[in-house]
């Protein structure tokens, strides 16, 4: 509803959290967790647990009428979902609401808002595998259209294996634009500028070698993304 959006966070905090964190409720989270594919911080689960818990329960308060309002229309549909995960599936697919989306919310995703996988200039980006906001798969779904439409060579993925939505480190953000520039056939970085940013000398190998990996595409597997290495 339009008068929760901007009450949102206390809300959250004095009636919404109590309820999803209650110890009672912990089999219900876990396979809400489970269902979901949320990602978990191995090293915190718990705090990582209510971080994912509260980004998905924010765009679905605040983000949905938004989208809803420029898409002219609803956009998810689950009616040929099924889900895995809980104690009992056959009961959550039974029960659980079925919503279909509305065309014109579809027409307009796919007039506006789809990517082609054709390039005409070097694409770098960057991803951790566990961002609870932007699902690694995307990633992955976005390596194959480059390579469908033979721009693989053009894109070259770095994936980061990390909890959190773009939680990038100064060494990983520069190797990007290291990256970048050499696919550009630019001048190289500036070795200074590297030890000035990066005055910690595990910070300036971990670059080195990630440019080392990265900057020549044909050093990758076709389905880089997919394998998600870490440097």
């Amino acid at each position: 509803p339009p008068a929760l959006v901007p009450i949102w966070e206390d809300y959250y905090q004095t009636d919404i959290k109590p309820v999803i964190f209650d110890p009672a409720n912990a089999s219900k989270l876990q396979q809400v967790m489970a269902v979901t594919k949320a990602p978990v911080d191995p090293g915190d689960p718990v705090a990582s647990t209510e971080h994912s818990v509260k980004d998905a329960l924010w765009y679905q308060i605040v983000g949905t009428n938004d989208a809803t309002a420029k898409l002219g229309g609803q956009p998810f549909d689950n009616q040929r979902v099924w889900y895995r995960g809980s104690v009992n599936d056959w009961q959550l697919n039974l029960m659980v609401q079925r919503i279909a989306a509305d065309p014109a919310a579809l027409a307009q995703i796919n007039a506006h808002l789809q990517t082609s996988g054709v390039l005409t200039s070097p694409l770098v980006t960057m991803h951790t595998t566990l961002d609870q906001q932007v699902p690694y798969a995307h990633e992955v779904f976005y390596r194959l259209k480059t390579l469908f439409a033979g721009s693989g060579l053009k894109h070259i993925n770095i994936p980061i294996q990390r909890y959190g939505h773009c939680e990038f480190t100064t060494a990983e953000a520069l190797t990007a634009l290291g990256v970048m520039l050499a696919l550009a056939g630019d001048h190289p970085m500036n070795e200074a500028a590297i030890q000035k940013l990066l005055p910690n000398p595990k910070d300036q190998a971990l670059l080195t070698q990630m440019l080392d990996q990265y900057s020549d595409p044909a050093n990758q597997p076709d389905v880089n993304t997919i394998g998600a290495q870490t440097p």
